[in-house]
């Protein structure tokens, strides 16, 4: 699942999750670690992300897990403030330089460890760079040869995207190299990719 919303101090927040897997079960863990989400009260995102493992710790089956990455963007000044838990990083394409950083940071997934921590990461975008989140159903997807995508062949496809495109086009145009490297081959997980870019 993800999530997207804007604060009161007009900051944006932005969470993508994956539950390890699937059918009911998955879905009930997944509404689970929403609600704690929301009865986080925390905006900066290591300070989320440990405030919710907290919660759902005690709740969790056990080997069941949650991964995030959570981010929080500033609009203003184009911070941002990332963390993540156990979750693929997060991407950050500067168009000045046409390099992709990845933003990764240190976390075990949501009840792995009743107690964890979580790394606080920062970064900012310019005019026109571009901020993506994935789920790890894009970085570990095999084509026939059993290669898998990864974050090197990610990171291409989203420096490859045109700079006056809008984040629909850019998500576009890594779906569609995506697609091309599997070759119709069977997806084994879900796929999601969340996007933002700072227009002004």
């Amino acid at each position: 699942w993800y999530f997207v919303n804007v604060g009161e101090s007009g900051k944006v927040t932005l969470q993508i999750a994956d539950v390890t897997g699937h059918g009911l079960s998955a879905a009930l863990i997944g509404s689970m670690s929403k609600l704690a989400l929301s009865a986080a009260g925390r905006e900066v995102p290591h300070e989320l992300l440990g405030q919710m493992n907290r919660l759902m710790s005690p709740q969790l089956p056990a080997g069941r897990f949650v991964t995030v990455s959570s981010c929080l963007y500033d609009p203003a000044s184009g911070e941002i403030d990332f963390a993540r838990a156990g979750h693929p990083p997060g991407f950050v394409l500067h168009r000045a330089t046409g390099t992709v950083e990845q933003l990764k940071g240190s976390g075990f997934p949501l009840g792995f460890i009743p107690d964890g921590e979580y790394s606080h990461e920062k970064s900012k975008l310019e005019v026109g760079d571009v901020l993506m989140l994935i789920t790890d159903g894009i970085s570990e997807a095999s084509n026939r040869s059993n290669e898998l995508y990864g974050f090197d062949r990610l990171s291409a496809a989203l420096a490859a995207s045109k700079p006056e495109a809008g984040v629909a086009h850019i998500i576009e145009t890594v779906l569609s190299d995506f697609d091309r490297f599997r070759d119709e081959r069977m997806l084994k997980d879900d796929v999601t990719i969340v996007a933002l870019k700072r227009l002004k």
